[in-house]
């Protein structure tokens, strides 16, 4: 059986668009206007056995213009979301639950975290019983403010002020993409699916991109030396310079390993392994990446180890992002 059959079978068993939409809504925060944020009263205790910034970086560590860091650094708050309550085998009440929302705009001290925090405040504060958004159904935003969810002018006058104050520009419109040319030559970004073969292999199913360079992307790994095991993941790059807005819901920091990891190509990461997903992130001069691995969506199960996680990092080239 070739990496293409096998790709094939597990394509025929993808979850239908519904599930798919309903696990995005779930893993991309994508809404903040709905949800209430709770600044973090306090780091967690067990963040700090993640090390701090490494003694000695390597010369190809340092050609990215980053110190490793531990997920402390990428910038964390506590988030209320909307989650039901179980109250009976099947029966289901509204509910919330408070989970771990890590950034993924860069590190706390970088311009694009900075900003994406305080539009994060503001959209707390904003329209708090929603009678402006009940005013606006059916508005559409101009094309450059697309990725904010705006509903108002005085939303976009928020974003403007923002991109002033942080020398930052507006994403822009995005253009959808179904294969792996069309959304990197879109980006302008190298194929980062083209990583090392001996490990795996990585398939793209679909993806958006921004001309400025931001993309993301749903896809599979296939480990190359099993019956066709796979690890699906989301694919996130925000380039620096942008406003970008988008967090992930990571559930609980405290039952994260976290620890660096260099590929055989020089490039730093840090690698995060939860119960339920895991974290690559890296900080390059121009980008920041994310990739939320999700194991099999098919299945329904996470069996990531350690090693899996090396694996995957190394199956992506990691080198090309710009």
């Amino acid at each position: 059986m070739t990496d293409r059959d096998i790709h094939d079978a597990f394509e025929r068993m993808r979850p239908s668009q519904a599930a798919k939409d309903r696990m995005l809504e779930n893993i991309l925060s994508s809404a903040p206007l709905l949800e209430k944020r709770r600044k973090r009263r306090g780091w967690k205790t067990s963040l700090l056995l993640a090390a701090a910034i490494a003694a000695g970086l390597s010369v190809a560590a340092a050609a990215y213009g980053t110190d490793f860091f531990g997920l402390w650094s990428v910038g964390m708050r506590d988030r209320e979301i909307f989650s039901p309550v179980e109250v009976e085998e099947g029966i289901f009440v509204p509910g919330t639950a408070v989970v771990d929302e890590v950034s993924m705009q860069g590190l706390t001290d970088s311009p694009e975290y900075q900003a994406a925090m305080e539009w994060e405040d503001f959209c707390s504060a904003y329209d708090p019983d929603g009678a402006i958004l009940a005013d606006a159904e059916g508005y559409v935003p101009p094309p450059d403010y697309e990725a904010y969810l705006c509903y108002s002018q005085e939303m976009m006058d928020q974003l403007d002020r923002l991109c002033e104050k942080y020398h930052l520009e507006l994403l822009g419109p995005s253009t959808g993409a179904f294969e792996e040319w069309e959304l990197f030559n879109g980006a302008g970004s190298g194929n980062v699916c083209s990583g090392s073969l001996e490990t795996g292999r990585n398939y793209m199913s679909w993806g958006y991109y921004y001309a400025g360079g931001s993309y993301f992307f749903e896809g599979r790994f296939v480990w190359t030396d099993t019956d066709g095991r796979s690890a699906d993941y989301q694919f996130n790059c925000a380039a620096k310079g942008y406003l970008s807005v988008v967090s992930l819901n990571v559930g609980r920091l405290d039952d994260y390993e976290q620890w660096e990891y260099t590929t055989a190509d020089g490039v730093p990461l840090l690698l995060a392994l939860g119960p339920s997903k895991a974290l690559i992130l890296a900080d390059t001069e121009e980008s920041f990446v994310t990739v939320n691995v999700l194991g099999d969506w098919a299945m329904g199960t996470f069996d990531i180890s350690r090693e899996d996680l090396e694996e995957i990092a190394e199956g992506f080239h990691f080198s090309v992002v710009p």
